[in-house]
């Protein structure tokens, strides 16, 4: 059984009046998005309800996902998250929202969700905190034998890293409630 093409799902699952509801509703333009601040509970609810009206499509159950062997439908459940979450810029869905109240074919409505569901590349991570090398010897390769009892504290050295000794007030600082055993 071979998958339909992007061209065939969007022929027999048309949007058709699917979005009629979405734009009775929201009959402001786009331009709304910008006047009203980040957060905003009005501009929350313009959105979700977009991604409500375009979860109930049967094209975005049926589209494959950028990410995935997954539906576009849960692409736009991750973007409903990330509304919420306030980790959502509105420049990302502006486009859709635009498409969708002017009424374009769906073509672009789709290419307009994809492009909204596609999130840019990720900065960079910062370099780890601390030290990592190579470890070319550890002490878990150490047999029980004597001869090699005078690496041990080499090694370990390696594996630990810096070792502080004869630090004031240590063990009161951290074990003055642990009683001792009597002998």
């Amino acid at each position: 059984m071979t998958t339909p093409s992007r061209s065939e799902i969007l022929q027999c699952k048309s949007i058709g009046k699917g979005l009629d509801g979405f734009r009775e509703t929201h009959t402001s333009n786009s331009k709304d998005i910008d006047k009203r601040s980040e957060g905003n509970e009005g501009q929350i609810n313009t959105l979700v309800d977009l991604m409500l009206a375009l979860q109930s499509l049967l094209a975005s159950r049926s589209l494959p996902s950028k990410r995935g062997n997954t539906a576009l439908f849960n692409d736009l459940l991750s973007l409903n998250s990330a509304i919420f979450s306030g980790n959502l810029d509105t420049a990302r869905i502006k486009p859709l929202l635009e498409a969708v109240l002017n009424k374009e074919p769906n073509d672009v409505i789709w290419d307009r969700v994809y492009d909204a569901v596609t999130e840019s590349t990720p900065p960079p991570r910062p370099p780890f905190s601390f030290q990592q090398t190579l470890q070319l010897r550890n002490t878990s390769s150490f047999a029980n034998l004597n001869e090699h009892c005078k690496y041990v504290d080499e090694v370990l050295k390696e594996e630990l890293g810096p070792i502080y000794v004869g630090i004031p007030h240590f063990f009161k600082a951290f074990f003055s409630e642990i009683v001792e055993p009597a002998a």
